[in-house]
């Protein structure tokens, strides 16, 4: 555990991880080859994918993604569940 929060060494191969560290790597490096190339318009639908905070100190984050891109991140704090959907809803 502390590996993973302090120092941010994650297990590539680790089966209690819900996302394979592989999946990770690959959209850093597609994520990475887009900025570099001066983030150009992305083809591909457009789909934001939401984490909800449930309580204490975590952050709803709204990722904007196209096709297979992350174009930004949105972090909000203490947002309730309405703030959260209508948020979503304006898209």
């Amino acid at each position: 555990m502390f590996a993973k929060r302090v120092l941010v060494e994650f297990n590539g191969s680790n089966e209690d991880s819900a996302i394979p560290l592989s999946w990770v790597e690959a959209a850093a490096e597609r994520w990475y080859e887009w900025d570099v190339a001066g983030c150009p318009p992305v083809e591909g639908r457009r789909v934001l994918d939401v984490d909800v905070a449930r309580s204490g100190g975590g952050r709803t984050v709204i990722a904007h993604r196209h096709g297979l891109i992350v174009t930004s991140l949105e972090a909000h704090d203490r947002e309730d569940a309405m703030q959260t959907t209508a948020r979503v809803q304006s898209g």
